[in-house]
């Protein structure tokens, strides 16, 4: 038994002096500092030709591979990385910049399922998109439906479609569903209109804030100090990273709660289109295809002064198959995960990038466990949130009122069953009143009443 345990020390021993030597070996020769500076200009060549020198103003005195030239240089590097990294990727702006440039076109090709000869809808998605609430509430709904219908069907090579007030009455039961289901994803669009412009003020707000000298020290410990000891394929410990970056970023996730309630209302605006694309698509198609129907009819015909052999339903079919997936997703317009976190998870983004794992990582000191807490990271962080910054949230904050009514947006299918004319759309017909009845049990029509100005009847 004796022999055994002296045996098990012995191996307990030899594994320590090989995680040691791993851990704490330094090459005489900083190949890994060396070559790592190489890549960089001049000036840092010339800085490392020095000879090691301590005490290092941040890094662990004792074996380097570094100088306080090179920390210097470790330094400015940090400050420039934790501004561009963690509070704002111009790339992200830039796309925020163009959903605005694009909203108008997305909604028109989401409207129409078609990229040209949609003049007429671009006209009435470009209006809706800086309309006043007010005004918003004084449109005339019935003109959205006939205008975009009349695109489609030029898109598709067919004139003349709805060209009579008396035709578009005699449609009224296959517009009016459209034309409910069309303003609400243009009260959507309006919405995200106004919301992109606020997001790209705090984004670019978000590029003129600062972190404290202690912090970018702090930085530079944990995630350049082990070049020194010659490391440099060794990640910092996200942990030991986490703890440094919660403090570092505690001014801005302060005020946090407004931006991201308002980009939790663009996700949920974002994700009522896509519910919008999937249902607009079949009932547009259903509507197509029973107007091409109630065209069959040669009274009906004759009003509407359309062909019906140019077989629209079928041309339309194929037409929004092949541009379903080009005009109904969404990240063709904007990707919202660019926002989420850009100001309440500024430590997560910040440290997304470095070692999960426990043993191989940077721990401030050396290669092991971090096993510390925020108790043992004294920083100080005087620094505040900028005047800009500070007015454009207050922006974000009295908008997210406004905002919050996309909650009550609710997109439904549509079901047309129109065997008798109705002054209402089929969908919501009283169901207590019903249809009259002759005495012998027929269905007696109801008086249609639809007064479409003849103004807004374009010419193809």
């Amino acid at each position: 038994m004796t022999i055994m345990m002296r045996v098990l020390n012995l191996i307990i021993l030899l594994v320590g002096f090989a995680q040691c030597w791993e851990y704490e070996h330094v090459d005489d020769s900083c190949n890994s500092i060396a070559k790592f500076m190489s890549r960089k200009p001049d000036t840092y060549e010339q800085r490392f030709s020095a000879e090691p020198e301590t005490p290092l103003q941040i890094c662990n005195a004792g074996k380097t591979c570094c100088s306080t030239a090179i920390e210097e240089y470790f330094y400015e590097e940090s400050n420039s990385m934790t501004t561009r990294i963690s509070f704002l990727k111009d790339p992200y702006l830039r796309k925020t910049t163009q959903a605005k440039e694009n909203i108008a076109d997305y909604m028109t090709q989401l409207l129409t399922y078609a990229s040209s000869h949609n003049e007429r809808t671009r006209g009435l998605v470009s209006n809706f998109l800086e309309m006043s609430k007010y005004k918003v509430q004084t449109i005339d709904v019935m003109k959205y439906p006939v205008f975009i219908l009349m695109d489609i069907a030029q898109s598709n090579g067919v004139k003349d479609l709805l060209n009579s007030t008396n035709c578009i009455a005699e449609m009224r039961d296959y517009l009016h569903p459209l034309a409910a289901l069309q303003v609400d994803a243009l009260k959507i669009g309006r919405l995200i209109n106004k919301a992109i412009p606020l997001a790209e003020a705090v984004m670019k707000e978000m590029k003129h804030q600062t972190v404290s000298e202690d912090c970018i020290r702090q930085i530079v410990k944990s995630q350049r100090c082990n070049e020194c000891r010659d490391s440099t394929d060794v990640k910092p410990c996200r942990p030991y990273c986490m703890e440094i970056a919660k403090k570092c970023f505690s001014h801005l996730t302060a005020v946090s709660d407004d931006w991201e309630r308002f980009v939790g209302l663009i996700s949920l605006a974002l994700n009522k289109t896509d519910q919008f694309a999937k249902v607009y698509k079949d009932a547009l198609s259903s509507s197509i295809r029973n107007i091409v129907t109630k065209l069959s009819d040669t009274e009906t015909a004759d009003m509407c002064g359309y062909d019906v052999s140019g077989n629209l339903a079928a041309k339309h079919k194929r037409s929004a198959s092949r541009n379903s997936a080009k005009f109904s997703s969404r990240s063709k317009l904007l990707d919202e995960r660019i926002l989420k976190g850009m100001l309440g998870k500024l430590a997560e983004t910040h440290c997304l990038r470095y070692s999960t794992e426990e043993i191989k990582c940077w721990n401030g000191s050396e290669v092991g466990l971090f096993t510390g807490s925020s108790d043992d990271i004294v920083i100080t962080n005087e620094e505040t949130v900028t005047e800009g910054l500070t007015a454009a949230l207050e922006k974000i904050s009295k908008f997210n009122e406004q905002f919050k009514q996309i909650e009550n947006i609710e997109i439904k299918g549509v079901e047309y069953n129109v065997a008798v004319a109705t002054e209402e759309p089929e969908f919501v017909v009283d169901k207590k009143t019903g249809f009259k009845r002759s005495a012998n049990g027929t269905l007696i029509p109801r008086t249609v009443s639809c007064v479409i100005d003849s103004s807004l009847i374009a010419k193809t």
